[in-house]
């Protein structure tokens, strides 16, 4: 290892190496050097992924990060990796499509450069935003695709694959049976929302050059799906009239108790708030109040309590009653739902790399299946006891971000780059052999 090496980006391919004087940015060589004192030695591949996904004069149009902050590069789904601002130094979102990229991972165009005459003050941070995107590449790069590997008693059959390479960053069932999927494509805008019968695929929203969203919710005969754009949108399909209306609001998630849309997203840079539309209403949403910190996905179980997992740098799960939620609602988001006392579960101890969560829903015996993610470590689809004791399950790993998990018919569902998952318990070996004991005794008598 070189003077002045980072060990732990080392291991993904980046070297980086801290002069003593500054350096002058030199063009033609393997990378940049930048103007902020340390010279960045990245392979010409990653280079040029980072080239295509950060765009090489930083221009572009902000974009909301997990947290719902406008800012320059956001990681999107359900696979995605977002640059924060400098205070936070990065973010985690859900490409729940990986990178989905969970078919999820989404980096847009960085916001401008700063000025030649910025202060010393503000080159560091930058620095460590950038070398942060760089070591996120890794991962984030769509050049390459995940790697699925089943714990024992898990195995897995492809439901359905999308008609291209586009991943699939979220999608659910219809009140008709259809799955409504959202893509994703190679430059993070939306590859288009579908329903599939079963044997044709329709076009709901075509393919455009807005940012893709993170979620595709049914409620009742409604298909809701969302975008994040600048000014970012939810979207309301009806099935039996194939009419999309919409409604600009600040969202990241969308999640339903089965009758009620409720939504996670920042306005404010600082609070991710829930909000709430009663019947999925695309108006008179209830601010039900907020927890600090990176947005993430929600969810409520059989009874109506509501889960919630911040999506970067907050290792928690937080949990409200299904009477705390109807107060709030009731009272126009008063009492409002906070983070004190509410904190049902610390995964850390058991997670030590996981960033934060990009997928979460509710089985009917009431256990949390989450997506923990991270930059440089495999993902995890875990399943924690309903109990809030902390056991847990690890049911498969990936090279990469995982996409959004839904129940279907008591099956269990994931996204993962342009395919839809089924999960399948296998029965133990124990099991097998007891039942094939049992058919030996049969035939005996």
């Amino acid at each position: 290892m070189e003077s002045g090496e980072n060990p732990e980006l080392s291991r993904s391919g980046i070297q980086i190496q801290l002069p003593t004087q500054p350096i002058v940015r030199k063009k033609g060589e393997g990378g940049e050097e930048a103007k902020l004192g340390a010279r960045i030695l990245a392979p010409p591949s990653l280079v040029a992924c980072a080239s295509t996904l950060v765009g090489t004069q930083g221009h572009g149009p902000p974009r909301k990060g997990i947290d719902g902050r406008r800012q320059g590069v956001s990681a999107p789904s359900p696979l995605f990796v977002r640059k924060l601002n400098t205070e936070e130094k990065t973010t985690l979102m859900k490409y729940r499509a990986s990178c989905m990229l969970t078919g999820a991972c989404a980096l847009v165009p960085a916001a401008p450069s700063a000025q030649p005459q910025q202060s010393k003050q503000n080159r560091a941070p930058r620095l460590a935003s950038i070398l942060t995107v760089l070591s996120a590449l890794v991962t984030a790069c769509p050049s390459a695709h995940a790697a699925l590997a089943f714990s024992s008693g898990y195995s897995g059959t492809t439901a359905y694959t999308h008609s291209n390479s586009d991943d699939i960053y979220s999608y659910d069932w219809g009140s008709d049976g259809k799955i409504y999927l959202g893509a994703i494509n190679s430059s993070y805008k939306s590859g288009g929302i579908y329903s599939y019968d079963g044997s044709s695929t329709s076009t709901i929203q075509a393919a455009s050059n807005t940012y893709a969203g993170a979620s595709v919710v049914a409620i009742g005969s409604s298909i809701y799906f969302n975008d994040a754009d600048f000014n970012s949108k939810i979207y309301r399909y009806n099935i039996g009239s194939s009419v999309t209306t919409s409604v600009s609001a600040t969202n990241y998630s969308l999640g339903t108790d089965g009758n009620n849309l409720i939504t996670t997203g920042s306005s404010d840079y600082v609070t991710t708030h829930l909000n709430y539309y009663a019947g999925g209403a695309l108006a008179g949403a209830i601010d039900l109040g907020g927890i600090e910190g990176s947005s993430g996905p929600a969810a409520f179980d059989m009874a109506g309590n509501l889960f919630y997992a911040p999506g970067y740098g907050d290792p928690s799960i937080y949990r409200w009653s299904a009477i705390e939620v109807a107060a709030a609602v009731l009272g126009s988001g008063s009492p409002p739902l906070t983070a004190g006392g509410h904190q049902w579960l610390n995964y850390s101890s058991s997670f030590t790399s996981a960033s934060g969560v990009g997928s979460l829903l509710l089985d009917p015996n009431g256990n949390v299946l989450v997506t923990l993610t991270d930059f440089t470590n495999p993902s995890a689809l875990v399943k924690f006891s309903a109990d809030g004791s902390g056991s847990f399950e690890t049911i498969l790993t990936s090279t990469d971000r995982l996409g959004e998990l839904r129940l279907n018919g008591g099956n269990l569902y994931l996204s993962e780059t342009n395919k839809i998952i089924s999960i399948i318990p296998e029965p133990s070996s124990t099991l097998v052999a007891l039942c094939g004991f049992g058919l030996f005794l049969r035939r005996r008598r």
